[in-house]
C-alpha cells in the first residue's frame, strides 16, 4: 500500500468514526426540524467543482441520507454531463409553466434527487417575480424531504453565484493548489464574508498531501491576516487519472472507479462531513480548534429559499 492510500485508509477510519459518534447521539437528532443547505462553490472553473458536488452527494445518499442536489451552475448543466444523462425537465422548465417542481427531480445513483438548472437558464430574475416566487416556495416544500440540499453553483464572484453562496447556511469551497485557484478562491472567500457563515474548503487535484496541506496553510495565513478568520480545511482529493475517465464515460467517479483514491477521498470527505459540522455541530479532527458558528439567523431551509427570493426579486446580490 502507497503511502497516499495509507493516508486515505486513515481518513476514512477517522470519518467513519465520526459518524459512529453522531449515530449514538440519535437519527432524530440528525434530522431535527431544518434541513441544512451547503453550497458547493469555487473562485473559477476548472476546479472539479461539480465533480465534487455530484459525488458527495451521492457518497452521502449511500449512507442513507436523502440528498437533493440543486444543479444552480445556471446554464451550464455540468451536473447533468457527470451523470451521463438528461433529466426530461430542469428548473427552466418549472420556471415557465411546463412542469411541477415534483417532475422536475430526476433520481439518480443511491437515490440522489437531482434538479437541473438546464442548459440555457442563465437568469433567475429574467422570468419575473411571480414566476420565481412560487419556484422558491415549491423548492422550500420540497426540501423538507430531505437531509440535506447540496447546491452546486457557478464558479467566481458573479453576482448570482454570491447570492446563492451567501443563502446557504454553509459553504465548502473547492480549489486547486495552483496559484491562480487560490488566488480566485480567496477572492470568492472575501467576497462572500468568511465572518458571517462556516466555510469548509476542499483542495482538489492534489499531487501529494504535502502539497494540499501547504497549499492551504499559505492560503488560511492570508485569510487570516485580511480577513480575519479562516476556513475550516476538510481535506484533499488527490490527482487522480481515474476522474478524468468518469468524466469521459459520462459516469460518476464514485460509481466509475469506487476503488480509486480520489473516490475514497470523496467517501472520507462525505463520512466526514455527515458526522461532523452539518448535523452534530462537531468539528472531528478539523485543524481549527473553534466550534462552528450557527447558521445565519434566518436559517434553516426556510432561511435559505427566502433569502434567496428576497436577492432574486429585488436584483440585490448583497442580501
Amino acid at each position: 500500500m502507497s503511502l497516499q492510500e495509507t493516508h486515505l485508509e486513515e481518513a476514512l477510519v477517522r470519518a467513519q468514526e465520526a459518524v459512529r459518534k453522531a449515530a449514538e447521539e440519535g437519527r432524530g437528532r440528525l434530522r431535527g426540524s431544518r434541513t441544512p443547505v451547503l453550497a458547493v462553490t469555487g473562485g473559477k472553473g476548472g476546479v472539479g467543482k461539480s465533480n465534487v458536488s455530484l459525488n458527495l452527494g451521492i457518497s452521502l445518499a449511500r449512507q442513507g441520507r436523502r440528498i437533493l442536489l440543486l444543479d444552480a451552475d445556471l446554464g451550464l448543466a455540468n451536473v447533468e454531463v457527470l451523470i451521463g444523462s438528461s433529466p426530461r425537465f430542469h428548473l427552466g422548465h418549472v420556471l415557465s409553466g411546463e412542469c411541477t417542481l415534483e417532475e422536475a427531480v430526476y433520481y439518480g445513483p443511491a437515490g440522489l434527487g437531482l434538479v437541473s438548472g438546464g442548459a440555457g437558464l442563465s437568469d433567475l430574475a429574467a422570468f419575473g417575480p411571480a414566476a420565481v416566487r412560487r419556484v422558491m416556495h415549491s423548492l422550500e416544500k420540497l426540501s423538507q424531504g430531505f437531509d440535506l440540499v447540496l447546491v452546486d453553483t457557478g464558479a467566481g464572484i458573479h453576482p448570482q453565484v454570491l447570492t446563492f453562496v451567501r443563502s446557504a447556511d454553509y459553504v465548502v469551497v473547492v480549489t486547486t493548489p495552483e496559484p491562480t485557484a487560490m488566488t480566485d478562491a480567496y477572492a470568492l472567500m472575501k467576497a462572500v464574508g468568511l465572518q458571517d457563515r462556516l466555510v469548509g474548503l476542499v483542495m482538489n487535484q492534489a499531487r501529494s498531501r504535502e502539497e494540499a496541506e501547504q497549499s492551504y496553510s499559505h492560503l488560511s495565513s492570508v485569510c487570516s491576516r485580511y480577513l480575519g478568520t479562516k476556513p475550516v480545511y476538510l481535506g484533499h482529493i488527490p490527482a487522480d487519472p481515474a476522474v478524468p475517465q468518469a468524466v469521459r464515460a459520462h459516469a460518476p467517479l464514485v460509481e466509475f472507479a469506487p476503488q480509486a483514491p480520489a473516490a475514497r477521498a470523496i467517501a472520507a470527505l462525505a463520512a466526514g462531513l455527515a458526522g461532523s459540522w452539518l448535523w452534530s455541530h462537531f468539528l472531528a479532527g478539523a485543524k481549527s480548534p473553534a466550534l462552528p458558528p450557527e447558521p445565519a439567523k434566518s436559517g434553516g431551509t426556510g432561511g435559505f429559499w427566502r433569502r434567496l427570493l428576497a436577492a432574486i426579486t429585488a436584483g440585490d446580490s448583497h442580501g
